[in-house]
């Protein structure tokens, strides 16, 4: 969009909204003589992308250009985003359902060995142990993750994972 400050029968600062409020991604150039500075950054504040003088013009293929290729690589990086959510959506959905067919109690970290997502068979587990152990279900959880985790850093390459009662 190319628009002039002044304009007979539209206030360039609603028209700048009326776009954004239907496409944040359509490049908005700012066209005038005689505004000022204020002006000018408060327009880009609000979402103009660029600014020309029409005492020169001859900047206005070169912008015009610029932030048309600017808005395809937003789009195109949005698109990606999305792509992106929704491919991560659809794994997490996938060992989700594979976790679930495991009979044993699993736990899939993060990469700061965070736990973000576990079976049935885990939480089965905690809720069945963690009362009569004298822990919380969230106490025994991170014992459990925890002690899984030494065994998962040692050499030994198999584990049995034992816990007593809390002592008191």
């Amino acid at each position: 969009v190319l628009s002039d400050y002044y304009m007979p029968n539209l206030d360039c600062q609603e028209a700048l909204q009326l776009i954004r409020a239907v496409d944040r991604e359509v490049p908005f150039v700012l066209v005038s003589g005689k505004i000022g500075e204020e002006t000018v950054v408060s327009m880009m504040k609000a979402g103009a992308t660029d600014f020309v003088m029409k005492d020169r013009l001859d900047r206005l293929m070169p912008v015009v250009s610029r932030e048309i290729q600017n808005a395809r690589v937003r789009r195109e990086r949005l698109r990606v985003q999305e792509d992106l959510r929704r491919t991560e959506s659809e794994f997490q959905t996938f060992i989700a359902k594979i976790l679930e067919v495991i009979p044993d109690g699993l736990v899939v970290m993060d990469e700061h060995q965070h736990p973000f997502l576990s079976n049935h068979a885990f939480q089965a587990i905690v809720e069945r142990y963690a009362s009569r152990l004298g822990y919380t279900e969230d106490e025994l959880k991170t014992l459990l993750i925890e002690q899984a985790l030494q065994h998962v850093h040692s050499e030994s390459g198999s584990a049995e994972i034992r816990i007593g009662r809390k002592s008191e």
